[in-house]
């Protein structure tokens, strides 16, 4: 497999960061960020009350890049860290699609940096990688 020295290198990082604390709770919050039905919702609220165009197009770029991600899923097969070992705390106990991918982090991105490239603002670039890096963070 081509991402198992990735896997054997990742996996001691993730089990001392688990060590740390639970922080279950916070990664769960971060990771809503990425693909959610609050992300959702905040979507259909810039389309109904704020640019129903711009809305529009983070609509189908979410819905775009989970489908990518859900092809690419298929394509690698990646196992994901808690079947690979089980002293790894399951993130979603009742996940049986691969790992790679993340269709958080893809979804993250794709969305977060397109309204930062629409607002074109230096502090929505910074939010939005702010995003991103903790969504990616907390998968």
């Amino acid at each position: 497999m081509l991402l198992e020295p990735l896997h054997a290198a990742e996996l001691p990082w993730i089990i001392r960061l688990q060590q740390l604390g639970d922080f279950g709770g916070l990664m769960k919050a971060v990771s809503d960020l990425g693909p959610s039905i609050y992300l959702i919702g905040a979507l259909a609220l810039v389309y109904l009350c704020w640019d129903a165009r711009l809305g529009a197009r983070l609509l189908l770029v979410y819905f775009t890049s989970g489908y990518v991600a859900y092809l690419g899923k298929l394509i690698f097969h990646t196992p994901r860290p808690w079947w690979m070992d089980a002293t790894v705390r399951a993130h979603e106990l009742h996940t049986s699609s691969y790992g790679f991918p993340s269709g958080h982090a893809l979804i993250a991105a794709s969305v977060w940096f397109l309204l930062a490239h629409s607002l074109r603002g230096r502090l929505a670039w910074i939010g939005a990688g702010l995003i991103v890096a903790g969504v990616c963070f907390s998968r």
